[in-house]
C-alpha cells in the first residue's frame, strides 16, 4: 500500500480496520503532514451542503484530486447505525476521502454508492463519529473542530486538497491481499412450489417459470464475499440470485458468532403490478456482473433504501460437518415514523463441510410482512437447498426437460445437429427438448479482448416463455425458428434468427421466412449460417468458454420408415 500526497509517495501499514463501518487507519513515517479538523456528525443537518474531495475514476480522469458538489440527501438510522445519504456524484476513487461541510471540516468518509443503471447520485458516507470510535481502539484521541467560518468554493478547495492523498494499493506478486479472490463455477436448478389457487396481494406465489436452471460465475473472497456474478435468475421475494444462495461470509478462525450488515435497494414494480413477488436488490457499493435483473421491457421500478443483516452462530459440530445458525433480516427504512413496507425475518441452519470447503445444505424458514395499499399482508415462506451428490445430478439431468439444460456434459444425443459455427474451441453444452420446437433465442452480452461477443443463448420453447435475458427474439404466430445467421470468428459475436411458417406436417417451409434484426454486432464481411433447411429445431450445441466460441443448432430427428405407422396393410403415405 503506498500512499501519494503532493511530490511524495510512502509506503503505508494498516494499523486499525473496521469491516462493518469499511474504515482503516494507515500509518506512514512522515511528519508536518496538512490536517483537516473533524466536525461533530451529530450537528449535520437534512440538505446541509457538503463537498466530497477525492480521486474519482482515477484511470480515466488522472491521478488529480477532485471536488464534487453535494448535500446531505438523508440521515439514515438503521440497526443503531447512522449513515450519511449524500445526493453528489461519488464514483470509485471517492472511497476513503473526506466529506467536508462549507467550513473545510471532515463531517464524514466518503464509502460507497448504489450502483445500478437506473439509479444516480445516491452515494453514502461514514459520519466522522465512527472515525473517532475507530480512532480510540489505537489510543489516538483528536481536539474537537473550532467554530470556522464558511469558505467558497476555490478557497475550500486551496483549504482541504493539500490533506487528501491518493491511496495505491498493489496487487499481484507479493501485493496485498494476494490470491484471496477466486471465480467460481455454479450450475443450479430452482423449483418453486406452492397450492395452485394461492395467491399473496394479487400475485401467484410461484414465479412464471417454477422449474428453472442456471450457469453462472462468481467471484468471490476465500470468506465468502460475492464481489460480483454473471447470473441473471432472480429469486422471488428477496432471496436475490440463485447462483450467490449458497455462498455465505464466514467468520474468522476461532469465531463462533459473526454477522454482516449492508445497505440495499429494493426494487418494486409501480402501478398495478406493485404487488409482484419479484423484489430485486441491489447492494451498497457492489455492481453486479450481470447488472439490473429487470430489463428494459419490465415496468417502470420504484426503490427503497433497506438495511440486511445476516448472523451467524456455529451450534454444532460433527467431524469435518459444523451446523451454522443463521437469522436473517430486511427492513426498509421507515420514514417520518410510518411503518416499513418490506420486512422480511427468518432463520434456518447451514450445514458446511469443512474437509470440502463448501456448504452442503440449508433448511430455512421465513416471514415476509408487506405493506400496500393500506394493507398489510403476511405470507411465510420456507425454502431448502442442497448439493445434489453426482450420482443423484446424472441422473436429474439425464430425465429432465430442456429448462434443466439437459446434458451439458454434450453427452446426450437427441436429434441430428447442423455444423457448427464459429471457432474451435469451448466446453460443449447441448440444450435440447425433443418434445417441443425453438421459437426463437434468449441472447446476453459479454467481453472478450476487448470485443463484444455473445455470452449466453437460450432457446425459448413457448411463446409465452418469460424473458429473462437483455436481448433476443420470438417467432411471430404460425412461425418457428429455421435458421440463424452468425457474426463468426473465434468467436460468436452477433446473430440474426431467420424465421419459417409452419407446416401442418409438422416440417417449415424455408420459402415462406422472415429475418429478425441483428442481435449483437453485425458481420463487416461474410456471415455464416446454420440452417435446418425445413426441419424443425429443438435445440441448440454449444461450445463454450467465457463466451460462445460456437454453436450448432440440434434438429429434430425424422422417424425412420420401418417406425412409420400405416393406417392399413399395403397403403401407401402422403
Amino acid at each position: 500500500i503506498e500512499v501519494v500526497l503532493g511530490q511524495q509517495t510512502w509506503p503505508a501499514d494498516v494499523v486499525a480496520f473496521d469491516k462493518e463501518h469499511d474504515l482503516a487507519i494507515l500509518h506512514v513515517a512522515a511528519a508536518n503532514l496538512p490536517t483537516l479538523s473533524l466536525a461533530n456528525s451529530e450537528a449535520v443537518e437534512l440538505a446541509e451542503e457538503m463537498r466530497a474531495v477525492g480521486y474519482p475514476l482515477s484511470d480515466l480522469l488522472g491521478e488529480s484530486v477532485k471536488v464534487t458538489r453535494c448535500s446531505i440527501g438523508g440521515i439514515l438510522n438503521a440497526s443503531g447505525r447512522k449513515v450519511f445519504h449524500v445526493d453528489g456524484s461519488v464514483n470509485p476513487g471517492n472511497s476513503g476521502g473526506p466529506l467536508v461541510n462549507e467550513m473545510g471540516q471532515v463531517v464524514g468518509v466518503t464509502s460507497s454508492k448504489l450502483a445500478r443503471e437506473d439509479i444516480d447520485g445516491v452515494g453514502f458516507a461514514v459520519p466522522t463519529g465512527e472515525v473517532l470510535t475507530l480512532l480510540e481502539t489505537k489510543r489516538i484521541r483528536l481536539s474537537p473542530a473550532a467554530k470556522g467560518q464558511k469558505l467558497d468554493g476555490p478557497a475550500l478547495a486551496k483549504r482541504v486538497t493539500p490533506s487528501v492523498a491518493l491511496i495505491k494499493v498493489i496487487f499481484g506478486p507479493g501485493g496485498y491481499n494476494t490470491a484471496r479472490h477466486f471465480v467460481l463455477d455454479f450450475s443450479g436448478r430452482m423449483i418453486t412450489t406452492a397450492p395452485k389457487s394461492q395467491v399473496i396481494l394479487g400475485a401467484r406465489l410461484a414465479p412464471p417459470n417454477d422449474d428453472e436452471s442456471e450457469t453462472a460465475k462468481l467471484l468471490v473472497t476465500e470468506r465468502g464475499e460475492v464481489l460480483g456474478r454473471t447470473g441473471k435468475l432472480q429469486l422471488p421475494y428477496l432471496f436475490g440470485h440463485l447462483c450467490t444462495l449458497v455462498v455465505e461470509p464466514l467468520g474468522e478462525p476461532g469465531q463462533r458468532s459473526w454477522k454482516t450488515e449492508r445497505i440495499i435497494l429494493i426494487a418494486q414494480p409501480t402501478g398495478q403490478q406493485s404487488q409482484s413477488p419479484f423484489l430485486g436488490f441491489g447492494c451498497r457499493g457492489r455492481a453486479d456482473f450481470g447488472g439490473f435483473p429487470f430489463g428494459p421491457s419490465q415496468p417502470q421500478m420504484m426503490h427503497t433504501m433497506a438495511t440486511e443483516t445476516r448472523s451467524y452462530e456455529l451450534t454444532k459440530e460433527d467431524g469435518n460437518l459444523v451446523s451454522i445458525k443463521k437469522k436473517y433480516d430486511v427492513e426498509t427504512v421507515a420514514t417520518s415514523g410510518s411503518a416499513p413496507s418490506v420486512k422480511l425475518t427468518g432463520e434456518g441452519v447451514l450445514t458446511f463441510n469443512r474437509a470440502q470447503g463448501f456448504p452442503e445444505k440449508l433448511e430455512y424458514k421465513v416471514t415476509l410482512v408487506r405493506g400496500a395499499n393500506n394493507a398489510t399482508t403476511t405470507t411465510p415462506l420456507s425454502i431448502e437447498w442442497r448439493r445434489l451428490p453426482q450420482a443423484e445430478l446424472d441422473e436429474l439431468r439425464a430425465g429432465s426437460p430442456a429448462s434443466l439444460q439437459a446434458a451439458t456434459d454434450g453427452k446426450s444425443e437427441a436429434g441430428d445437429e447442423t455444423a457448427f459455427v464459429g471457432g474451435p474451441r469451448g466446453k460443449p453444452q447441448r440444450i435440447v427438448n425433443e418434445n417441443s420446437i425453438v421459437y426463437g433465442f434468449d441472447c446476453d452480452f459479454g467481453y472478450w479482448n476487448g470485443t463484444r461477443a455473445v455470452s449466453q443463448l437460450v432457446p425459448l420453447y413457448s411463446r409465452t416463455e418469460t424473458r429473462r435475458l437483455p436481448a433476443g427474439e420470438m417467432a411471430r404466430d404460425g412461425y418457428a425458428l429455421g435458421a440463424v445467421n452468425v457474426n463468426p470468428g473465434d468467436y460468436v459475436l452477433g446473430v440474426q434468427l431467420v424465421f419459417m411458417r409452419m407446416r401442418d406436417d409438422g416440417q417449415l417451409d424455408s420459402n415462406d421466412s422472415y429475418t429478425g434484426e441483428w442481435i449483437g454486432a453485425p458481420p463487416k464481411g461474410k456471415m455464416q449460417t446454420a440452417s435446418g433447411n425445413g426441419s424443425p429445431v429443438i435445440g441448440v450445441h454449444l461450445r463454450r468458454g467465457a463466451v460462445i466460441d460456437a454453436f450448432a443448432l440440434v434438429l429434430k430427428r425424422k422417424k425412420p420408415v420401418e417406425a412409420q405407422d400405416k393406417s392399413a396393410a399395403g397403403q401407401d403415405l402422403k
